[in-house]
């Protein structure tokens, strides 16, 4: 039978103390000019031994390894004869590339449909980004040009944008960030980047909510997009009826998608934010904590898979050097950028995140909030049924040395530095804490990772470079011209290896069968009751997919499909 304790009941506290000094000694932090990643946290070194992946993790992951390096291997010089023989326009390339091991849903290649581009700002990879407009003025700081002509004319609709905005129904995707990520900056919004090989762009995009009208549910259409930020010359708006201009256009937002999904989304908000929370874990809470044992199930791997990622952005000419639009100092900028900004990590909380991007109302259908709410919500009566247990008020956490250790470490600048978190250390923040840490692991990950499998794999649909320059003129739209957007086809291919060979799942959320918290019986009811938790939230989800319109489908955060930490 597992057992915990505090320190104050610890049997044998000389050790107790002793293996925390050892842990710190053994998982260190980088310091200074050797964090590449600076301010993000990041391990110098830690005990390889107990990171590395489990041998039943690798054992599951080889086949899946083998079958995309095969499929890379014997694609690789067909879709270059293809690419040679074919027109300047033929999209037969692209189609070649998909394996047998993972085909993605045919819907991930209806890269012409507006509405289901739309839909995944929403319930795609990347659905923390989109915000409610709530003025005209607002608006027009994004869209100067737009008028109420165009709006009607794109959508259908018969009001203004004024009244629509007034209705919660006009919305935007701002990319600005990736803009602030330019290096070197320039004044006046002057872009650099324009004529690289690689264009990185940061563009506006205006969507709207369509009424519901007879059997027709609400739906998400777009409006306008602008390749660049307002102030950018040239910097022409695009509308739905421009034909291949527009197409063009969509291809710059799912460049920039997936950019910001990728440096800010995915890396930064989920893995190093783990990444922080398991050093200060590791080095802090002994085995026998039970804030340990809850944590533990939520940490594991994280840092031996951050390994590799930390490397990619610390050298040049690999992976995220090569793949994205941005110089790898740029995307280094926009990965930190978060950090430099002092957002508070609080606010990746899908209730804070939601009301501080107005979107706590609106929108008809926005599934990535119907769950993500569910889940926080999950998170946070799980984590208060355990953190009650052992502590019946603040003074209890107070008089626990290793948890305000825990605590003043996860918040300092020199160390986990995670901002927003303990800005006093009690029983109410503790909770928050940990509830961040629960649900991003989980939840938070999840949501970014697994999308990507299915939406970031047919690149005139979501590629994460544009290797044209953005357009003059609408006149310059051609079959042509969007090929040449989009990347060489043996780039394309690369990027459909490096995402496949992320399609695994070692474990679910809530299975802690392998961890001391499963065997733990002071918590038993608290982990009986997040069972019954995760599947309240399963049946509500078969529900809402089995009546999801065509392309509207959103079965990530299903409970069954999600897993319990950042380890892939």
């Amino acid at each position: 039978m597992t057992t915990a304790s505090l320190p104050q009941d610890a049997s044998f506290p000389l050790l107790r103390t002793l293996e925390s000094r050892v842990a710190r000694f053994r998982y260190r932090y980088r310091h200074g000019e050797e964090n590449t990643i600076r301010p993000v946290a990041a391990a110098k070194c830690f005990p390889i031994f107990r990171e590395i992946y489990s041998p039943s993790w690798a054992l599951r992951h080889i086949p899946l390894v083998l079958a995309s390096t095969v499929n890379r291997a014997v694609k690789k010089p067909l879709v270059k004869f293809l690419d040679r023989r074919r027109s300047p326009w033929s999209l037969e390339p692209f189609d070649v590339i998909p394996g047998f091991y993972h085909r993605p849903p045919a819907d991930s290649r209806d890269y012409r449909d507006d509405g289901y581009f739309a839909f995944r700002r929403v319930g795609g990879a990347c659905p923390t980004l989109i915000s409610r407009i709530t003025s005209t003025a607002e608006l027009l700081a994004k869209m100067p040009s737009l008028t109420d002509a165009e709006f009607q004319a794109a959508t259908g609709a018969t009001t203004d944008l004024a009244a629509a905005i007034a209705a919660n129904r006009i919305f935007v995707a701002d990319y600005v960030r990736l803009q602030e990520a330019l290096r070197p900056q320039h004044p006046g919004n002057d872009r650099d980047s324009r004529f690289r090989d690689k264009y990185l762009p940061a563009p506006v995009l205006v969507l709207y909510e369509r009424p519901a009208t007879g059997t027709a549910p609400e739906d998400l259409v777009p409006v306008a997009i602008t390749a660049d930020q307002p102030g950018t010359s040239p910097n022409p708006m695009f509308l739905p009826a421009d034909g291949d201009a527009w197409q063009i256009a969509k291809t710059y937002v799912e460049v920039a998608d997936n950019n910001w999904h990728f440096a800010i989304g995915h890396l930064y908000r989920c893995h190093f934010l783990m990444e922080a929370f398991a050093l200060a874990t590791r080095r802090n809470l002994p085995r026998r904590h039970p804030l340990r044992m809850l944590l533990d199930p939520h940490l594991r791997f994280t840092i031996f898979t951050n390994v590799v990622a930390y490397s990619y952005f610390a050298n040049t000419g690999q992976l995220y050097d090569r793949m994205y639009s941005g110089t790898l100092e740029e995307s280094r900028a926009l990965f930190a950028s978060s950090s430099v900004a002092g957002d508070s990590a609080l606010d990746l909380l899908p209730s804070r995140d939601l009301a501080a991007r107005k979107l706590d109302v609106g929108l008809a259908r926005y599934p990535w909030r119907e769950d993500a709410l569910r889940w926080e919500g999950i998170a946070r009566d799980y984590v208060r049924r355990v953190v009650t247990t052992y502590y019946p008020d603040s003074a209890a956490v107070t008089d626990d040395p290793e948890v305000v250790a825990f605590a003043t470490e996860l918040r300092s600048p020199s160390f986990a530095n995670v901002q927003g978190v303990f800005a006093t250390i009690d029983r109410a923040s503790l909770i928050e804490a940990l509830t961040l840490a629960v649900y991003t692991a989980g939840a938070g990950h999840s949501a970014m990772h697994f999308p990507m499998i299915d939406l970031y794999t047919y690149a005139p649909t979501q590629c994460e470079s544009a290797w044209a320059p953005p357009l003059r003129t609408k006149a310059e739209g051609t079959p042509t011209r969007f090929r040449q957007t989009l990347p060489p086809v043996t780039e394309a291919l690369e990027n459909f290896y490096q995402v496949e060979i992320g399609h695994f799942r070692y474990d679910v959320f809530g299975d802690f069968r392998d961890y001391a918290i499963g065997s733990l019986d002071a918590v038993r009811p608290a982990v009986d009751a997040l069972a019954a938790d995760l599947a309240a939230l399963a049946t509500d989800i078969d529900a809402r997919e089995r009546t999801a319109p065509p392309r509207r489908g959103y079965p990530y955060l299903h409970p069954s499909l999600v897993t319990n930490s950042v380890n892939i």
